[in-house]
């Protein structure tokens, strides 16, 4: 045994070199030096070792093995690439993906700590082995051994894959209480790869199951959202996706954005002559139309979003999204019923529904997967071109949003008929650094003047600091874009029925200018979750305006108050303890540009549709969306499909049994009501967590009913009840009844 262990050193060596490799690329990627279920990676390494062994010549061993270490270096270094580019592990759609990332490649980000000690430990085994070959016996074979191993090791590696995977997403409700870690600290980098291929190729579909369960859970009638807002009046919609849109784009504040706008405003200014008093009346002047529509719309300021551009756009139309799929690529022929196009289109067949985009027509697979959805077209860069737009990105650079507005309006905001247009910008995406086109609208020179200018140099410091100015660039395109909507609508008598929907998809993730920006680099910093806020705003015609602010200062007071009476509270209690947390989660502030409301409870990507649909007048099935709308007191838990976390403005969680970050202040503020009372009000951190679980686990069974629909096209199916309609008309039918 002793001689069969020292002549086969080599492969002992190899075997502890790619398991560090394997941990490198953990700990850059989770900072967890650990693999929390290491089995596939390691039944993998006993094939290989098995198949080392047999070969009788160390020279040979040693040529294969030094091949391999460096495979596999290299393999962990496209995962963790991957995870630079995106924050996201592999997964099997990620497949689909690969033409859309290459397209938007801008470098390719190596972490240096794992290239240099991977590196290294492979140069040293190979300088190590030519030296062994050269002295080393013949190593004692064991030819025989090797094939029951290798079936062995086959065997195990098979049984784990298909015990990981063989209840692949029939139910999902079990995420809220896994003990699994949502990284490559989970199964290592190339044991998920692994577990991945197995999962997309052989467990890759959900059961329908049973189908009269389904449709009663669809059409459960204590679960419609019944509209605040009943009405007669047919508004137009316009959503807006403004691409990596934050805060600190185009305000200043100390305190959320440490890195952001830094202007000693007392050196400059204004036309007349007047002193600026603050760094705002500067971005005012830089930003004046986001400004305006902020200063006049429902500012939904405690919304955040956790993922990809294709998801985000989804979910702000669909309202819901399947698990280990992306719809674009996998479901793009789907009927999709839900969307907020083919709900308007059900009540309303003279609507026109209509998406622009000013990127490439083929892009995430939008021109299939938009007509499912119920847009009547889908338009992009190689439309725009023959009407007049200049197509930037030919030129190596992100096209103009102004630009497509420009081009594109006639076609989006019809004044001859209804309509409900999807505007996806592309302005904002990435490419922090000088641009010819943004030159040539004079955004450098007007920052410029105030003294915000890009810093000179090649140090770190330098590097942030100039992704954040050509950020801000960007953004007073965004700017210019929201001013020609504006204008066009106002010219075109549109505004008055007119409900503009803008959000961002997304934070800065691109070269971690969120991080920088907000100061926070990890789970452990104080306010971890703001890393994820960005801006919703909805633009309403006035006379809606005022009907929501009745709405929360009686309505929504009045409800709250009642459910404090049946807990037990005093009336008078109950009513100063209602008025108190609408306070909390609504304030309304008159403005020189009409009256501005701010929802300040949590908000999510997935609660767009509902808050949408409310606005105009429409009931739902309320099953059939993840989120609530803006004003009613429910509030909804964040689930991300890309990162496979749960998130509130509080916590943030890959499950109850893994809380990555929880707030350590109380959800809200204290006061003398609030606290006689603390026990009703969800105080401590323990019952605000139970809060969490309850809306999680109502979540998680809507996003099971989800995965059945789009796994199996349930709406293009014959209904289980009449077979003689498809389940999309059987639920036009039901929707025209509750409406």
């Amino acid at each position: 045994m002793k001689k069969f262990l020292k002549s086969n050193s080599l492969i002992w060596i190899y075997f502890g070199l790619v398991f560090l490799i394997e941990l490198m690329a953990v700990i850059v990627t989770s900072g967890k030096f650990y693999i929390r279920m290491p089995f596939i990676f390691l039944t993998l390494q006993l094939f290989i070792v098995a198949i080392l062994l047999s070969i009788p010549s160390n020279k040979a061993r040693h040529i294969v093995s030094s091949v391999l270490l460096i495979f596999f270096m290299i393999v962990n270094l496209v995962f963790i690439v991957i995870f630079e580019m995106t924050e996201t592990i592999f997964d099997f759609g990620m497949f689909n993906l690969r033409n859309d990332g290459m397209a938007i490649l801008e470098s390719v980000p190596i972490n240096f700590a794992f290239f240099t000690v991977s590196a290294l430990a492979i140069a040293l085994y190979i300088v190590f082995g030519a030296r062994y070959v050269r002295h080393a016996e013949p190593p004692v074979s064991i030819k025989w051994w090797a094939i029951p191993t290798s079936i062995v090791a086959v065997s195990t590696l098979g049984t784990i894959l298909y015990f990981n995977n063989k209840d692949f997403e029939n139910d999902v409700t079990d995420k809220l209480y896994r003990t699994s870690e949502a990284s490559y600290c989970e199964y290592g980098a190339v044991g998920n790869f692994l577990n991945e291929v197995v999962k997309g190729t052989f467990f890759s579909n959900v059961k329908l199951g049973d189908e009269q369960q389904l449709e009663t859970f669809i059409y459960d009638a204590n679960n419609i959202y019944q509209t605040n807002f009943e009405t007669t009046e047919e508004y137009n919609v316009i959503t807006i996706l403004a691409e990596s849109f934050e805060w600190h784009g185009f305000m200043q504040d100390a305190e959320l954005f440490v890195n952001g706008y830094d202007i000693n405003y007392s050196n400059y200014s204004d036309e007349n002559g007047n002193p600026y008093t603050s760094a705002e009346q500067i971005l005012r002047e830089l930003y004046p139309n986001l400004y305006a529509f902020y200063d006049s719309s429902l500012v939904m300021s405690n919304f955040y979003s956790r993922e990809k551009t294709d998801i985000s756009e989804n979910l702000s139309f669909l309202g819901s999204y399947p698990t280990n799929v992306y719809i674009n690529y996998d479901f793009p022929s789907n009927t999709m019923s839900t969307t907020m196009a083919n709900v308007l289109k059900s009540l309303d067949e003279d609507i026109t529904a209509n998406s622009f985009h000013n990127g490439s027509y083929t892009y995430y697979n939008r021109n299939k997967e938009l007509l499912s959805a119920g847009f009547d077209s889908y338009n992009a860069t190689e439309q725009m071109k023959k009407w007049g737009m200049t197509d930037w990105s030919a030129k190596g650079e992100r096209n103009l949003d102004a630009d497509m507005i420009e081009v594109c309006a006639d076609k989006m905001f019809p004044t001859d008929q209804r309509f409900y247009t999807y505007i996806t910008s592309i302005t904002m995406h990435g490419q922090y650094t000088y641009r010819n086109n943004l030159e040539k609208r004079g955004y450098y020179d007007a920052m410029a003047k105030f003294g915000i200018k890009e810093k000179k140099g090649d140090s770190f410091s330098a590097f942030n600091h100039n992704n954040f100015y050509y950020y801000c660039a960007c953004v007073m395109e965004l700017d210019r874009a929201v001013g020609v909507i504006m204008e066009e609508l106002e010219q075109r008598g549109l505004k008055d029925n007119t409900i503009i929907c803008m959000f961002g998809d997304h934070n800065t993730y691109y070269s971690s200018l969120s991080n920088y920006v907000k100061d926070i680099d990890n789970e452990k910093h104080e306010n971890y979750t703001n890393l994820f806020r960005v801006p919703l705003m909805i633009n309403v015609p006035e006379s809606l305006s005022n009907r929501i602010q009745n709405h929360i200062s009686t309505t929504l007071v009045s409800e709250l108050k009642n459910k404090y009476e049946e807990l037990g509270m005093a009336s008078q209690d109950a009513l100063d303890l209602a008025k108190l947390q609408i306070q909390e989660r609504y304030q309304i502030n008159p403005t020189g540009g009409g009256t501005q409301i701010k929802v300040k409870k949590f908000m999510c990507t997935a609660d767009i549709v509902p808050t949408l649909l409310d606005l105009c007048g429409i009931n739902v099935f309320g099953n059939l969306y993840f989120g609530h709308s803006a004003f009613e007191l429910d509030i909804s838990v964040l689930y991300s499909r890309a990162y496979d976390m749960f998130i509130t403005d509080s916590i943030y969680f890959v499950s109850l049994n893994n809380i990555k970050y929880l707030r350590k202040d109380n959800p809200e503020n204290n006061n003398d009501v609030a606290m006689k009372y603390a026990d009703i009000k969800f105080y401590d951190s323990e019952d605000y967590i139970d809060q969490v679980e309850k809306e999680a686990q109502i979540l998680l069974e809507k996003l099971s009913a989800c995965n059945r629909i789009f796994y199996n096209d349930y709406w293009g199916r014959k209904n289980i009840n009449d077979k003689s309609k498809t389940n999309a008309e059987i639920f036009v039918e039901k929707l025209k009844e509750i409406n």
